[in-house]
């Protein structure tokens, strides 16, 4: 099988995952992944995160871009060629819908050649391929905005302009940004504007998997950053490159691969498969691979194991700990605790002091709390019994705790640990600190 049906392939998978993701939840409505800005929450792996709760956050950006750049370190730019979002939407538009369902580009083969836009017919054609592109545009822009907005809740107010103007000002931007890059950019913005493409650089290095072009058997078509060499006559050695070109026209950004590594490269490497039907038909093996500087032009062995490569490892490793490590520390649901103005009030058997508990429930159903203290010396006077709370509510609580004072020692001020729960889950605390202030014993 050749790459470009290995990325299709790839393209396909991506694509069905892209889309169906925003839409598994879990029982309790949880969503796999989910930046909410409607309820606030971050969702992850069925984890809800409420707003106190992003420090995941940091963690996840650190592991995106550092697995990144790992991934670049060692197998070059796979990301952009395989994954990346406009190299499939103008896989779409160019050859899907362009070439093989309109026939207005000739050949997938030769992206560098433009139709004949003087024909009424090729027109007609480029009008109804914008037309199509766009159905999908509005699908792809939905479909991004189901990650930022839970799907139940768009589809309910997406068409309620007078009450949700922001929602639909920001999916008919997203409709205009997919357009101006996959219609209007095109590659472009894979040259000139990605700043993934600028650090590509100091990410490769002689061992990085990358397309390319062998020089000893082939020969050197570039000297001195020159072209000089253009077609197969010019050779005067045993060259085995006849100069077809064929790499060059089924590039989609429009380079040389045998000038050497150019960060405008997108491995997406259909260079290879040209070169290949080229040479085998020769019965010769390509001279274009995807293999390393140091395997092909250097004849030595490629080092996937390397000072690079574990350091990067190491990270990824310290980093998927911390973040497993804050996963398992997630609060079920959210208590903030703080006291009234009045210190303490004197009763005729006990002390009591006063706090102001809010809960928030962040699941999506109603749940019944209680709590308890740590010290049994002290108890609770209200409230008397559990409460319940609505799924994604806030609920604040008057709560009077009182000491005996036949217990009243020298102590001014006790520290204890306030343990609330869930009454049909006591696995499920949240424990948090506070004081409880005594009079000075007589």
């Amino acid at each position: 099988m050749n790459f470009a049906n290995k990325r299709h392939i790839m393209f396909i998978i991506v694509g069905i995952i892209t889309i169906i993701l925003p839409f598994i939840t879990t029982n309790d409505g949880a969503h796999m992944i989910l930046l909410s800005f409607v309820t606030r929450e971050f969702h992850f792996l069925g984890l809800v995160f409420t707003v106190q709760e992003l420090h995941l956050m940091p963690f996840l950006i650190m592991f995106l871009f550092i697995g990144l750049f790992a991934l670049t370190s060692l197998f070059g730019r796979v990301w952009c060629g395989w994954v990346c979002p406009q190299t499939i939407l103008r896989y779409i538009f160019r050859d899907l819908i362009q070439t093989k369902l309109l026939s207005l580009r000739k050949n997938v083969n030769n992206k560098q050649k433009e139709p004949d836009y003087s024909k009424i017919s090729n027109q007609i054609k480029y009008i109804l391929s914008y037309v199509i592109f766009f159905a999908i545009a509005c699908g792809v822009a939905v479909n991004f905005m189901l990650y930022f907005i839970p799907y139940d809740y768009f589809f309910a107010h997406i068409l309620d302009y007078e009450n949700h103007k922001t929602l639909i000002f920001f999916t008919a931007l997203f409709i205009f940004i997919i357009m101006l890059l996959v219609v209007f950019l095109k590659e472009k913005f894979c040259i000139y504007a990605c700043p993934y493409a600028k650090v590509q650089s100091v990410l490769y290095d002689k061992h990085t998997f990358t397309a390319v072009y062998d020089t000893i058997r082939g020969g050197d078509v570039y000297k001195d950053n020159k072209q000089v060499i253009f077609s197969k006559k010019e050779w005067t050695g045993k060259e085995e490159c006849v100069a077809c070109n064929k790499c060059v026209r089924v590039c989609p950004t429009g380079i040389d691969i045998r000038k050497g590594l150019q960060v405008e490269c997108i491995e997406c490497l259909e260079c290879v498969d040209a070169c290949d039907s080229v040479m085998g038909s020769m019965n010769k093996e390509s001279l274009i691979s995807w293999n390393s500087d140091s395997q092909i032009n250097l004849k030595k062995k490629t080092n996937i194991i390397r000072a690079k490569s574990i350091a990067y490892f190491m990270v990824i490793t310290a980093i998927i700990g911390l973040l497993t490590i804050n996963s398992q520390n997630k609060e079920n649901f959210q208590l903030n605790i703080n006291r009234t103005s009045q210190l303490y009030s004197i009763k005729e058997t006990s002390i009591q002091n006063a706090y102001i508990f809010l809960f928030h429930n962040t699941s999506n159903k109603t749940k019944e709390y209680y709590f308890k203290t740590s010290n049994p010396d002290i108890k609770i006077n209200r409230p008397r019994k559990p409460f319940k709370i609505k799924a994604k509510s806030k609920l604040k609580e008057i709560v009077a705790l009182e000491m005996d004072n036949t217990l009243i020692k020298n102590e001014k001020t006790l520290k204890i640990n306030i343990i609330a729960y869930e009454t049909n889950n006591k696995e499920s605390e949240v424990i948090r600190k506070t004081i409880f202030i005594l009079p000075e014993a007589k």
